[in-house]
């Protein structure tokens, strides 16, 4: 019966131990899907301002405005993605922690 439950015993660790790295493989995706859709965002946004600059050409009168709310709409997402990369280090570093 011994000889069973060491069995047992060495198999249900295995499991554990298959459960944790699958664990640690699904936080390493969840991280890198952000990081791609972070990246994604900062793409979208240069392929608008430049989209922007090439359809509507700024006239005398309103490329002053236009700059502003450029500058502005820039720093607003540029906020988001600094955002979205201090959340994935933050999970890189509990991913770290957790695999010490």
């Amino acid at each position: 019966f011994e000889r069973i439950f060491d069995e047992m015993d060495a198999e249900y660790e295995r499991n554990l131990l298959k459960k944790k790295n699958m664990q640690i493989e699904k936080k390493n995706l969840l991280i890198t899907n952000e990081r791609l859709i972070a990246n994604s965002i900062a793409n979208d946004i240069c392929s608008i301002a430049l989209a922007y600059n090439l359809v509507v050409p700024p006239s005398f009168d309103s490329s002053h405005c236009m700059l502003e709310e450029l500058r502005t709409t820039y720093n607003r997402e540029h906020s988001k993605v600094l955002e979205l990369e201090a959340e994935i280090l933050k999970k890189q570093q509990v991913i770290n922690d957790a695999e010490k």
